[in-house]
């Protein structure tokens, strides 16, 4: 049977390739979307060197159904091959022995992982990598700036990346740069919480550079409604933290110019605010590092100071009515009207009170009229 043809069971080339003889191939060309690739066989004597084959790889697991666990090979990658009833499958693939002795990468720009026995790698040509280390370390890397680790001492994940995001129902994190372009690398954290998955009501925070135009911003908390895209509108409460400490709280109607504002600043000098803290200021208390306090009503109609020494100065319709307290006890009133005084009894301690009583102004005659001053019947003085 010698000179059988290929197509009898006497030909030799078809009694070996269907007996299971295996040799090496390598891949030409592979179909993705048909789990199949092209090889070309090598390294074997006789009829199963350099035959062209459209062949299987043999995964750990696989069904008609579409369940797999598979890796799509590479052109140009080595594998061997074995024959089934006259059918090549791929079972395995290998790195060839260098002129060392050694299947390590002959290339040093392959970047050939550092691997201890026991470890298990799964590795792309984009570098990106799964490592489980015997030691229990899990590494998962995209690139060398873009990774993340399991450590079994302390149950501890550490993450390393330029930018990250993270997305849910109940919100967003965005954290990264700001313009990847800029030479500065500028940074920002937003995040965004909701009280529910439509976006109704959001409270944007964003810390690091979160206003170009103010480079001065640290941090900055709104609260308001959510509009299109990642936008906040109808805001009814904003806090700013300058660089410096330089904090600003502000609560009024949705998208109002007029609320209640309150500014500190690290000096210790701080203002609050009812109206529009930019225009009209409806009433102001406003405190100095010294401990020196000013509350203004209207604005201007009424003004109270209060020194650290403790003097007090009411002004009131500036210009008009003054009174001013200090702490000896004198009492100052200045006035450029009237002053009126309702009261059943006025009762006055000193000498020199200024007012006719009967104490302090005994058988006094009016130069005019020659009458007696009569005392008054609702002021008296003890003296």
């Amino acid at each position: 049977m010698a000179g059988a043809s290929l197509y009898e069971k006497g030909n030799a080339s078809r009694d070996c390739i269907s007996n299971g003889a295996t040799c090496f191939g390598r891949i030409t060309q592979v179909y993705p979307e048909e789990r199949m690739c092209e090889i070309k066989t090598f390294g074997a004597p006789g009829p199963l060197n350099d035959l062209s084959l459209k062949v299987q790889w043999l995964t750990s697991d696989a069904n008609p159904d579409g369940d797999e666990s598979s890796t799509i090979p590479r052109t140009d990658s080595i594998c061997a091959v074995t024959f089934i009833g006259g059918e090549g499958f791929i079972i395995g693939f290998l790195k060839p022995i260098g002129p060392t002795g050694s299947a390590a990468n002959p290339n040093e720009d392959s970047d050939q992982e550092e691997l201890n026995e026991g470890d298990k790698v799964i590795k792309t040509v984009g570098k990106n990598k799964i490592i489980m280390r015997a030691s229990g370390e899990i590494q998962i890397e995209c690139t060398r700036a873009n990774k993340r680790t399991y450590f079994p001492q302390r149950n501890l994940t550490a993450d390393l990346c330029q930018n990250y995001e993270y997305r849910c129902d109940a919100g967003t994190t965005d954290w990264g740069n700001v313009d990847e372009n800029d030479e500065q690398l500028l940074t920002i954290k937003r995040e965004e919480f909701r009280d529910d998955a439509e976006r109704t009501n959001i409270i944007m925070e964003e810390s690091g550079t979160v206003d170009a135009d103010d480079p001065t911003l640290m941090y900055r908390r709104q609260f308001g409604a959510g509009i299109e895209g990642t936008e906040i509108g109808k805001i009814v409460h904003k806090t700013t933290i300058k660089k410096d400490g330089e904090t600003n709280v502000f609560v009024s109607a949705p998208d109002a110019k007029s609320g209640l504002n309150f500014n500190v600043k690290p000096t210790g000098e701080a203002e609050l605010v009812v109206g529009d803290p930019a225009g009209d200021k409806k009433m102001s208390a406003h405190v100095m590092p010294t401990g020196e306090t000013t509350f203004n009503i209207g604005p201007d109609k009424a003004k109270v100071n209060i020194k650290p020494s403790g003097e007090t100065t009411i002004d009131v319709g500036p210009g008009k009515s003054t009174i001013t307290i200090k702490p000896s006890g004198e009492i100052e009133v200045k006035t450029s009207t009237r002053v009126q005084v309702t009261s059943p009894e006025i009762n006055l301690n000193k000498k020199m009170s200024g007012i006719t009583t009967e104490a302090s102004h005994q058988s006094v005659i009016d130069f005019i009229s020659g009458v007696p001053v009569m005392p008054s019947q609702t002021v008296f003085s003890d003296v």
